[in-house]
């Protein structure tokens, strides 16, 4: 067979699409109806397919065309070109989830994943809905960046914006509740049967830390520095999860998130009490790029996530201390 040497400009995406539909055609008459062009039209791209590749591609057997080794060789990376674009310009119109099997990557501290996940695949399950969700540890380092490379497609957490940590130019925020901390300790604790002060929360009770990056100080050891007191903290570990089972069997007290307690009070033989020390309420937010913004899919699962919220909420505020 001869062998054409490669010449000409570099392929565009209208003749990779050609490629593709004759591979899958084998026929320049049934390509062009495909297309929706003459089949002089298709011919005409077949030239310049041949000229830049250098190779004939197809040769005629019979009333159809058959793929030569290098456009057998093309085909996959072809076909995968063109589905690529189609889903692309398919989702810029319209999306939708009982048919999409779009992954969409979630980054959350544990406690925010055990208030919002259970409650966002449910919806998903109720709705057949074909998407998957991973969903990843918030990390020491911010999630800036990773939303901006589109590593990431969400981030939710208690983020700091203010003149000592700026967030960069591009994101968005959609608040998606307001959170407390609150004094868990066993069912029966001997502090369960008085009001809880603050020299004895400090000086009277064992305490659990929770810190996923290794700190051995909390907030509230910086509350209590400011009334002159410090407590002892006899546990440190790095999961929330982990905090209530400990807590369950034994005297210690942990200072968590309203949302954690609440979850295992339901599960384990523990008592959520009130901190002896006002405590400012903290801002759970969900972080996008713009880049993101006007996705339908990305839309669609912002939706979800703040529908999740409110629905994890309200059902742990039912008959809630």
């Amino acid at each position: 067979m001869k062998r054409i040497q490669p010449s000409g400009p570099p392929l565009d995406l209208n003749l990779l699409w050609t490629l593709g539909v004759l591979l899958e055609e084998r026929s320049v008459r049934a390509a062009s109806v495909r297309l929706g062009v003459t089949p002089s039209a298709v011919s005409h791209a077949l030239r310049r397919l041949r000229e830049a590749l250098g190779d004939e591609l197809f040769v005629r057997a019979g009333r159809g065309l058959v793929p030569t080794a290098r456009a057998e060789a093309l085909a996959e990376s072809v076909w995968a070109l063109t589905r690529g674009v189609r889903d692309m310009t398919d989702d810029a119109e319209t999306f939708d989830p009982l048919a999409s099997d779009r992954r969409f990557v979630l980054s959350m501290p544990d406690q925010m994943a055990l208030a919002v996940v259970p409650s966002l695949m449910a919806i998903l399950h109720e709705q057949r809905s074909r998407v998957s969700v991973v969903c990843r540890a918030l990390t020491a380092e911010p999630p800036y960046g990773a939303l901006e490379r589109g590593d990431l497609d969400l981030a939710v957490g208690s983020f700091r914006n203010d003149r000592a940590s700026p967030m960069p130019a591009g994101l968005r925020a959609k608040p998606l509740w307001r959170e407390r901390l609150v004094c868990v300790v066993r069912e029966g604790h001997p502090v369960t049967a008085s009001r809880l002060t603050l020299e004895g929360y400090a000086r009277d009770l064992d305490h659990l830390l929770v810190a996923p990056r290794g700190a051995t100080r909390g907030i509230i050891d910086r509350v209590l520095e400011e009334h002159g007191l410090a407590r002892r903290i006899a546990l440190v570990v790095a999961h929330h999860v982990v905090a209530p089972f400990v807590v369950a069997r034994t005297d210690l007290v942990v200072t968590i998130s309203r949302q954690v307690a609440l979850t295992f009070s339901r599960l384990l033989p523990l008592r959520v009490l009130a901190p002896p020390v006002g405590l400012e309420e903290y801002g759970v937010t969900a972080l996008w790029h713009e880049r993101a913004h006007r996705d339908p899919g990305h839309t669609w699962m912002r939706g979800v996530l703040q529908r999740a919220a409110r629905q994890a909420r309200a059902e742990l505020s039912a008959g809630a201390p």
